[in-house]
């Protein structure tokens, strides 16, 4: 059996491959990945849930704005993505504007991201 979490890869030019197993080929999953609020996307690091390998997790980060996609996570493989932090109100008071590193708990499941925080409103 394959280890799922070595199959998906952030390369050098800020895109997210996905490797499949049975064809031996990369499958390039930039063009679904959410889009922050200037419609741009930079993958930057990449982890997977070690218990279930459906749930993958994506740090995105601009280095020049707070992008509204810091963190997203599908939960099918790479089939679908859904943004789950980012520089939004929709978010709450404190949320991560550039995530630059994400990795799983191999037992809690907890996912751990190191990311630069700005505040709004009153904490």
């Amino acid at each position: 059996q394959t280890i799922f979490r070595e199959e998906f890869q952030v390369a050098d030019n800020s895109r997210l491959f996905r490797y499949d197993v049975d064809r031996n080929t990369l499958i390039d999953l930039y063009d679904i990945l959410p889009r922050d609020q200037f419609n741009t996307i930079r993958p930057w690091s990449v982890a997977v849930d070690p218990q279930d390998p459906n749930i993958v997790y994506v740090a995105n980060v601009k280095h020049i704005y707070n992008a509204s996609n810091t963190v997203m996570r599908s939960q099918d493989g790479g089939g679908t993505w859904e943004i789950i932090a980012g520089n939004s109100y929709d978010f709450g008071a404190a949320q991560p504007t550039e995530a630059f590193w994400v990795r799983v708990h191999s037992v809690t499941r907890e996912l751990y991201a190191a990311a630069t925080i700005t505040a709004s409103g009153n904490l």
